[in-house]
């Protein structure tokens, strides 16, 4: 009888979450992430902190000071129109190319027409239940004591 070789999990994919309540940037575990080339929603989950909503947000993003309310105000605008800082791209000057659009603006001004001009690129959201049985074993399987 022939064995067939059981395939390794994918290893977890932390990603990093924002909350604008209470202005933390934090990580989890998101499953499937390593097979995504493009996000397609944006997930709300629970803030550790405050329980509010923790947004997931690109790997780009760099959260501003706690007591930067501008920076906040900008990220909380992009966040919450579906442009939670994932890398954007465009048509690039060879056909089938892409170019990236530069960094996200740091004030509101500019944000607005940032948004406005990149509309179509924005996500819905999705709430996910981070107690899923499949990322709980997936956790535990990853992180089992030697």
């Amino acid at each position: 009888m022939q064995r067939t070789a059981k395939r390794a999990p994918a290893p977890i994919h932390l990603t990093k979450f924002v909350c604008l309540d209470c202005r933390t940037c934090f990580k989890r575990p998101v499953v499937g992430a390593e097979k995504r080339k493009h996000v397609q929603w944006v997930e709300v989950r629970t803030c550790p902190n405050c329980a509010g909503d923790a947004y997931l947000v690109g790997s780009d993003f760099k959260a501003p000071r706690k007591t930067d309310d501008t920076g906040w105000k900008v990220a909380d605008f992009f966040i919450r129109a579906g442009l939670p800082y994932f890398r954007l791209y465009k048509p690039g000057s060879v056909p089938g190319a892409f170019s990236q659009v530069g960094a996200y603006p740091t004030d509101m001004q500019a944000a607005r027409e940032f948004a406005r001009h990149h509309a179509g690129a924005a996500r819905p959201f999705f709430r996910v239940a981070e107690t899923s049985v499949e990322v709980k074993a997936r956790i535990d399987d990853e992180f089992r004591p030697l």
